[in-house]
């Protein structure tokens, strides 16, 4: 692969980084560090006549969210800040933007999630929330599982593009089917939460919790998650 094709996400964020700043009174010449770190998980000083520019490395992954996240934190609007925050958590989960995933059934898809989906609706929410839904990019499995691992996130809900995604790892015959509901109900709570009042940003407060807590077999779902964690993340 040639270098360039290597490099281009890195220079593509560098390239937005620098048109941002100067349009907000940072000065050249810029200068870039990659951490793992998420506080901050974007920042800018000025150092030596220049800018010192430092970023966590997920953002190389989303683009689709580079002029939201810069827009925030160059204006220190708070709300768009967590909003974008949340948004950047999900990548470092997900990977890549949201697509729809087509579903194929047989070996490749044990649990049918459009079905799993139109049941829910039904059942928890008169057939009102429109979203699509899909398994998430499937990435390579860990060798190794470290004591820092302990947690994964399972499921995501995309507002501006109506998306449902399900971490690929429940698509496993060892996942039972009310795990996968109970995953695809609470992604369903938050579409119907920001269909139902879309200026107000929805995290996990006592309305998305009343609305949660309707799913029949939470705790029963919640105990099987905790009990194979360390399989989960994997």
């Amino acid at each position: 692969m040639p270098l360039k094709a290597i490099n281009s996400p890195l220079l593509n964020f560098r390239k937005h980084v620098k048109s941002a700043a100067l349009a907000h009174g940072f000065s050249a010449p810029f200068s870039f560090s990659i951490t793992n770190q998420l506080d901050p998980v974007l920042g800018f000083e000025s150092a030596r006549g220049g800018t010192r520019v430092r970023f966590n490395q997920t953002l190389l992954e989303c683009p689709h969210i580079w002029e939201d996240i810069l827009a925030a934190v160059l204006t220190d609007n708070q709300p768009a800040w967590r909003r974008s925050l949340h948004i950047l958590e999900q990548c470092a989960s997900f990977g890549a933007a949201p697509v729809d995933i087509p579903e194929v059934e047989g070996a490749t898809s044990v649990h049918h999630l459009p079905s799993i989906q139109t049941h829910i609706n039904q059942h928890y929410f008169q057939h009102t929330v429109v979203a699509s839904i899909g398994w998430g990019k499937q990435r390579p499995r860990r060798k190794k599982v470290t004591a820092k691992r302990r947690s994964i996130r399972l499921g995501s809900y995309w507002p501006k593009d109506k998306h449902i995604r399900i971490h690929p790892r429940l698509n496993d015959p060892n996942v039972p089917s009310f795990v996968v509901e109970r995953i695809v109900h609470h992604e369903m709570v938050h579409a119907f939460l920001a269909q139902v009042r879309p200026d107000i940003p929805h995290g996990h407060g006592e309305e998305f919790r009343i609305l949660e807590d309707r799913f029949e077999a939470a705790s029963r779902a919640d105990e099987w998650i905790e009990a194979n964690l360390s399989w989960l993340v994997q």
